[in-house]
């Protein structure tokens, strides 16, 4: 394992830097947090309507944070698949 990348493939593929290491730590975050969340919610020691209510607003975290992410990656890794004017537009944003 000595000398390879661990990265995930398709975060090497945008480049070395800062943007990967920011995409890298909130894919990671949001990891911990759906794991953490669903344990906490799913041991039975919360009353069941807080229970329900934190698992469920994990879960939508999770994948609210996972939309806005990719919305932030899928141009810098593929950018033949986002129609021109868009990735014109997301560019002049930053």
């Amino acid at each position: 394992m000595a000398g390879r990348n661990p990265t995930p493939a398709p975060f090497s593929a945008a480049g070395p830097g800062a943007p990967q290491a920011w995409c890298l730590a909130r894919v990671y975050l949001c990891s911990m947090v759906l794991i953490v969340g669903a344990l906490v919610a799913r041991a039975g020691d919360l009353p069941p309507r807080f229970s329900a209510l934190l698992y469920r607003g994990v879960l939508s975290g999770a994948v609210l944070s996972d939309y806005l992410l990719l919305r932030e990656i899928l141009p810098v890794v593929r950018p033949d698949s986002v129609d021109g004017s868009l990735l014109l537009h997301t560019r002049n944003r930053r």
